[in-house]
């Protein structure tokens, strides 16, 4: 079953969907060139996720600078207009659910935070599983690495208590 979210976002209140697997599909290349580096720091160790979830190495600045630097302005495109698919927005006056798609071209212009807020959920409804696996490697890869800086059963001296 796909998974839905809603979210309130500035005045606006959007409920994000996951897309089908043949329409997410085409985006991941753009989601780890997204967030790539940030994918990097958890692999290599050097930031935790405690520290990217509590908001302690970056800010929304940094992430517009990261998305600016990493993405190409079609690939950007691709990414919000494949999402917006998956999405709707609540219709203040009427309380009925909108496509967002129908209506993203005149609402967001004078709320760009509030859709950069709103792509950041809409990749996270899509693609939480797989950056979380990719945390998971890293947990993997530290475990390995634990273990071989410990000193193996065979390698250990002393007399064994028997008789």
């Amino acid at each position: 079953m796909r998974i839905t979210e809603e979210r309130q976002i500035g005045s606006s209140t959007y409920k994000v969907q996951q897309l089908e697997l043949n329409k997410a599909l085409p985006l991941i290349p753009i989601v780890l060139r997204a967030v790539g580096p940030t994918l990097a720091s958890l692999l290599d160790g050097s930031k935790s996720v405690e520290e990217l979830l509590d908001g302690k190495v970056g800010t929304v600045t940094d992430a517009v600078r990261e998305f600016s630097r990493s993405l190409e302005a079609h690939d950007l495109l691709e990414l919000s207009n494949t999402l917006m698919t998956g999405s709707q927005l609540m219709n203040a006056e009427t309380g009925t659910w909108i496509p967002l798609s129908s209506v993203a071209q005149n609402h967001f212009p004078p709320r760009y935070n509030e859709w950069l807020q709103w792509l950041f959920v809409a990749v996270g409804v899509n693609f939480a599983s797989f950056l979380g696996g990719l945390e998971n490697v890293r947990s993997a890869l530290a475990a390995i690495r634990k273990a071989q800086q410990s000193p193996s059963p065979t390698e250990s001296t002393g007399s064994s208590g028997g008789s």
